[in-house]
C-alpha cells in the first residue's frame, strides 16, 4: 500500500505542476505552485479536525464525508468553469 501511495502522490504532484504551467505559464510557476501547496496543506490540517469534531458530536463520520464529497464536487465544478487567464501583451 505504501509503495502505491507514494507513486500516486508523486504522480499527482507532477500532474499539478504541468497543469498549472499550462494554465498560467511558467513565469510565476513557483509562486503559483507554492500557493497551491499551501492551500492543500491547510486542507490536510483542517480535514481531520472537522472529521473528529463531527464524530464527537454525531458518533459517525458520515456527515463529514458527505460534506467533503460536496466540497470536492464544488471544486471540480469551479475548475471546469474556470477561464484561462488572458496573457498580457507588451505595450508598444
Amino acid at each position: 500500500y505504501a509503495v502505491l501511495q507514494g507513486c500516486a502522490e508523486a504522480g499527482q504532484r507532477t500532474v499539478f505542476a504541468v497543469v498549472l504551467a499550462g494554465y498560467y505559464g511558467r513565469q510565476y510557476l513557483g509562486a503559483i505552485y507554492g500557493a497551491h501547496r499551501a492551500a492543500q496543506v491547510v486542507g490536510f490540517a483542517l480535514g481531520p479536525l472537522i472529521s473528529g469534531a463531527t464524530f464527537d458530536v454525531a458518533q459517525t463520520y458520515r456527515g463529514a464525508f458527505i460534506a467533503f464529497l460536496f466540497l470536492s464536487i464544488a471544486g471540480i465544478a469551479l475548475v471546469a468553469l474556470a477561464k484561462r487567464p488572458q496573457r498580457r501583451r507588451a505595450s508598444p
